[in-house]
């Protein structure tokens, strides 16, 4: 339905490359919305709306882009489907400019490039964080696919120590995948593009917004019909704006007989509800749960909240449903470790022996096959926000393509670590304890570096 609404606004404009017919659009926005072209578009979101809504990916009127700028600005929420944003300015006489991220830049996407894949065999799934989307079906044609972009965002603005010329800042994006595009290989699925993302602004230059960002370009219009009912909850989804809600273990190691716990957060304005598991992770016995519900409020609150006494080794696992009020679902995962002496004595005899030409394990070519890694959500952050059920997930998928060695460590602020002079943090050391534990579970090889880029 077509009508004058505040909520939704679709740019529209049958001039421009790619988008939807009016009735395609009647099919794909959920409830009402009011279409605009891009002669009004920057009339039009100077006025206010909740979410600006576009099929006509990359394709952008040149003109409107300052009142683009001044709505992501505001906190304003958009969903872009078709190529990847902001790539294609279109100026007042209608010619399309030359692809080029001078626009993205401006917004911190950052460079972006198009994904190619040998595969023909390619599907969509959805992401498991994603739980709106677990029973909406996804399509994706094999003999047309279409193409696909990826981008390097700028997650955080500032940083947090200067003076240290460090580049670990504050959350001011957080970055969660939606929608993966398999293909299948000889080794099995690997995921090849990320069809549907979000990004929501939690702090800095865009706080409040979220930007839910489909840099896909099918070549069949009909692929967006197949998909119309998750497009419709990626849409609302879209404009329920920036929620922040985190549950972590407070420390992410603990000793047998000690008793975990976990604190909850929440920053909503719409208030938010959870209901937490904690799994024994061999099992997947339901050990403890927990409701958990926060009140909308424009600061961060905090919950916490408090496990029996565990004594038995290993990784133990959460996981939360939450859901803001009137808003769509999400899940999230966590864990912690229980001291494992048997998991890190095993691994003792398993050290690397430097050859003259090779590294050599039990007399035998250890061909080193190694990535940089601490954590695929908090990067720097890792040992400070310490995710032990994810680096199990990171480490499983890292060891099932062929990578036998990590290397990590810290870059910066290393005062963090040892904020009085001989005195080491004890959350720090139990996340490292907690990180080793999980390299020596999927047997990998651990070099850990305090890395220092002095002249």
């Amino acid at each position: 339905m077509v009508s004058s609404n505040n909520d939704i606004l679709v740019f529209h404009d049958p001039a421009y490359p790619q988008g939807c017919a009016a009735g395609t659009l009647n099919k794909l926005v959920p409830g009402s919305f009011e279409l605009i072209d891009a002669a009004h578009l920057g009339q039009r979101l100077d006025g206010g709306c909740k979410l600006l809504l576009s099929f006509h990916g990359p394709y952008f009127p040149k003109a409107s882009w300052r009142s683009v700028l001044r709505f992501l600005e505001g906190g304003g929420n958009i969903a872009i489907f078709g190529g990847m944003p902001f790539a294609c300015p279109v100026n007042e006489s209608g010619e399309v400019e030359p692809e080029q991220d001078a626009y993205t830049r401006q917004i911190y996407l950052g460079p972006f490039f198009q994904v190619t894949s040998d595969s023909s065999a390619l599907r969509l799934v959805a992401d498991e964080d994603a739980a709106f989307l677990r029973n909406c079906p996804l399509t994706i044609s094999a003999e047309e696919p279409g193409t696909f972009w990826s981008f390097y965002p700028k997650l955080t603005q500032v940083s947090d120590h200067p003076e240290d010329i460090g580049s670990a800042g504050p959350f001011d994006t957080v970055l969660q995948p939606l929608v993966f595009a398999l293909a299948a290989t000889a080794s099995g699925e690997r995921r090849v593009a990320t069809p549907a993302l979000a990004l929501d602004q939690s702090s800095g230059r865009f706080k409040g917004g979220r930007w839910l960002i489909s840099a896909w370009q099918p070549l069949a219009k009909d692929t967006w019909l197949s998909n119309a009912e998750a497009i419709q909850q990626l849409i609302l989804f879209a404009a329920e704006g920036a929620t922040l809600f985190d549950v972590r273990p407070t420390l992410a190691c603990y000793q047998p007989g000690e008793a975990p716990s976990l604190v909850t957060r929440a920053r909503t304005t719409t208030g938010v509800q959870a209901h937490i598991t904690i799994y024994q992770s061999d099992n997947d016995e339901i050990l403890q749960t927990f409701d958990v519900e926060f009140p909308a409020s424009p600061v961060q609150q905090e919950h916490y909240l408090n496990l029996s006494p565990l004594r038995g080794p290993g990784l133990y696992r959460l996981t939360a449903l939450y859901r803001p009020t009137g808003g769509q679902e999400l899940a999230l995962k966590s864990g912690f470790w229980i001291w494992d002496e048997a998991l890190v004595e095993a691994t003792y005899n398993k050290g690397l022996i430097a050859g003259r030409d090779y590294f050599y394990q039990d007399n035998h070519i250890f061909l080193v096959y190694g990535t940089t890694y601490m954590d695929s959500r908090v990067q720097r952050k890792f040992l400070h926000l310490p995710n032990p059920a994810r680096w199990d997930t990171d480490m499983a998928e890292m060891k099932s393509a062929g990578i036998n060695l990590i290397r990590t460590g810290i870059w910066t602020a290393w005062r963090e670590f040892v904020p009085v002079a001989g005195i080491a943090n004890e959350a720090f050391l139990r996340a490292l304890d907690a990180f080793v534990m999980t390299v020596c579970k999927h047997d990998l090889q651990l070099i850990f570096t305090f890395f220092s880029f002095f002249p």
